[in-house]
């Protein structure tokens, strides 16, 4: 157990030193599924039980707070090459 352990905090550690690149790209594709993932939770949202909205609020709740992440690292990513705007 300990030495499972200690891999784990090992590879939790490297994780979170490697720097994390993302390209522009990627980052605006991500930010089309979220923003479908936000419609779709919206419009599901009336036709769950009432036991599942408190779910359904929090998953939408989420996709809203990593979409404001992704547009703030959006703002700080260059344009691709050969694109303008």
């Amino acid at each position: 157990m300990a030495i499972a352990l200690e891999r784990y905090t090992a590879n939790e550690a490297s994780l979170v030193t490697r720097p994390k690149t993302i390209s522009r790209d990627v980052a605006e594709r991500a930010e089309v599924l979220l923003v479908q993932l936000v419609g779709l939770l919206t419009t599901l949202g009336d036709e769950v039980s009432a036991s599942d909205s408190f779910r359904v609020r929090l998953a939408k709740a989420h996709a809203l707070s990593t979409l404001d992440e992704l547009s703030e690292v959006l703002r700080h990513l260059p344009d691709a090459p050969g694109r303008t705007g």
